[in-house]
């Protein structure tokens, strides 16, 4: 009885592994307002990478944050959105990547 338990959260963790994909904006495209990987019918999950160095985290194809970077590397600027599509917070950091303010908008 043993072992199915720990076959079963074996199995339950590496199904979860597509939230960690990276990918770049032109393996991308955005369709009625969702984002998805070209060549895929199921809206997209992880995280895509623009040229211009900013990242967005995605959810079932809505962006759930937005991340600009210092020259470095290191984080700027993090945007949090809500399931309605409005940013609800702000997290900014030093070019040593400490978090320096946040902003919480009503």
């Amino acid at each position: 009885m043993r072992y199915l338990f720990f076959i079963s959260l074996i199995i339950a963790f590496t199904s979860c592994g597509n939230s960690n994909k990276t990918v770049n904006s032109e393996d991308t495209e955005t369709i009625n307002g969702y984002r998805y990987e070209k060549g895929s019918d199921e809206a997209f999950t992880g995280t895509v990478k623009f040229k211009n160095g900013t990242t967005k985290e995605y959810k079932d194809g809505k962006v759930i944050s937005r991340t600009i970077y210092h020259e470095n590397g290191q984080p700027a600027s993090t945007k949090y959105k809500d399931e309605n599509g409005r940013y609800y917070k702000k997290v900014e950091y030093d070019k040593s990547g400490n978090k320096i303010d946040e902003k919480v908008y009503e």
